[in-house]
């Protein structure tokens, strides 16, 4: 992780505030000499990050940034927001040897500045930071309070339904529910019943925002509102929909045997020969409990389209896995 350049420089306004009539000419960075990439900066990094800027060295800690456009105030905060890359490091090579291309994708961990530095990748699974405690900046005043956990882990997911069964298996710390039939229905498991997981609705949250006191000055509120007004895009979401749905009756459907929307399907995983039974539905539908399967999900992609034993291969997280379909059925 990088730190960005507002976070170890100061910004120099030549005058405050800005009055209309003022060219926003330069804006100078001053680097706190304590920085670095777990060793110090140098101008020279600064001038490699901005590159397509008209900028130079004008100190042994400062690098000017000149700018030709009239009146915009928030130029040098969006400067501020730059992102340093190490020029000594992405002109050098790779531990095979091989010059690095920031232009490329790569799987060597970058040499970064913030806070964490990457630990531990796993393509396609999972990402692990692990806190620098050394870090430069964990005295200034921005970072104050922040930076506590020792190891942060991000765990991917390509089906919803797989990370939600997950987060009920204990395995993430929040889920941001966004399914009212979910929200109705998929709350019933044993981390709910005593207290592990715990929901908590947007109605119930604003009016105890509201009951706290002065509402303009009142985080509760405020992310509550947020939280409200996401809701109420999602219904209007689900309006359009509905609106625009047609039903299916699977027993009307005659597709010589090939798996479609809304067919049923029995599989049988090769390497461990177990059988399961899926039926193809909407996103809105789909319960991998019930053996509802969502047609956006891995496997019903590799399946639709395929007939009555052929074998599709399944990318997941763990590696590909191969399925016979055994019968695909119209009920």
């Amino acid at each position: 992780m990088n730190a960005p350049l507002q976070a170890l420089s100061e910004m120099q306004r030549l005058t405050s505030p800005f009055p209309e009539s003022i060219t926003v000419k330069e804006w100078k960075a001053k680097q706190k000499k304590v920085v670095g990439w777990f060793n110090p900066y140098i101008p020279e990094e600064i001038i490699h990050a901005a590159g397509m800027l008209p900028i130079e060295v004008t100190g042994d800690n400062e690098v000017t940034f000149y700018f030709d456009v009239k009146n915009n105030r928030e130029l040098p905060m969006i400067m501020g927001q730059l992102t340093i890359l190490p020029k000594h490091w992405w002109t050098g090579k790779d531990a095979s040897g091989n010059q690095r291309d920031p232009m490329k994708t790569t799987l060597e961990p970058p040499l970064g500045s913030g806070p964490y530095r990457i630990k531990e990748v796993k393509p396609g699974r999972s990402i692990v930071y692990e806190r620098v405690k050394d870090y430069w900046g964990k005295d200034l005043p921005v970072n104050a309070g922040q930076w506590n956990y020792d190891t942060i882990r991000f765990e991917y997911y390509r089906d919803e339904t797989v990370a939600f069964e997950s987060f009920k298996a204990g395995n993430l710390d929040y889920w941001q529910e966004t399914s009212a039939k979910n929200w109705a229905t998929a709350y019933d498991f044993a981390a709910v019943r005593n207290g592990l997981v715990k929901r908590q609705e947007v109605a119930q949250r604003l009016h105890e925002a509201m009951e706290d006191g002065e509402l303009i000055e009142n985080a509760e509120y405020e992310a509550a509102r947020e939280r409200q007004g996401f809701i109420e895009g999602r219904i209007l979401e689900l309006e359009g929909k509905l609106a625009n749905a047609q039903v299916i009756d699977p027993g009307l459907l005659d597709d010589d045997g090939r798996v479609v929307f809304g067919s049923t399907v029995d599989l049988m995983e090769l390497a461990s020969e177990e059988s399961v039974t899926y039926q193809i539905v909407g996103e809105d539908e789909a319960d991998i409990k019930l053996g509802k399967l969502s047609y956006s999900s891995p496997i019903a992609k590799a399946l639709i389209g395929k007939f009555s034993g052929d074998v599709a291969e399944v990318r997941t997280p763990g590696g590909v896995k191969e399925f016979e379909i055994v019968d695909v059925r119209y009920v």
